[in-house]
């Protein structure tokens, strides 16, 4: 699927819906099981993980969000936005199929500061 496919499809995923928590609007992140404040980024993340368990029918365990680069041994303080995991049955292991990186839909991705 082309990045404008795409693009369309997500428009048409519907995200968790929002609640107020401590004052402000939130979604309750299925993956997290937690309240995330409702950024542009975060509705961008939520149309992500909807459209993966949804459409691809990506089970919730096979699926992180905010995963620390340290837990897989980068040197790194960074995270990633959502690691989508296979099992292998053979020797018991998680590998990662892909690392998507969320920003917000006014964000233009194609700067060196978002490549990088």
């Amino acid at each position: 699927m082309d990045a404008q496919k795409f693009k369309r499809a997500l428009k048409n995923i519907n995200t968790p819906r929002k609640v107020m928590h401590a004052g402000s609007l939130h979604y309750l992140d299925p993956i997290r099981e937690k309240y995330v404040p409702a950024t542009p980024e975060e509705e961008v993340r939520q149309k992500i993980l909807q459209y993966l368990m949804k459409v691809l029918r990506v089970p919730k365990q096979a699926i992180s969000v905010e995963y620390l680069l340290s837990k897989a041994g980068i040197d790194s303080k960074n995270r990633a936005d959502i690691v989508v995991w296979y099992y292998e049955p053979n020797d018991g292991y998680w590998y990662a199929l892909g690392v998507i990186e969320c920003k917000a839909p006014d964000v233009d991705i194609m700067t060196e500061d978002v490549k990088e």
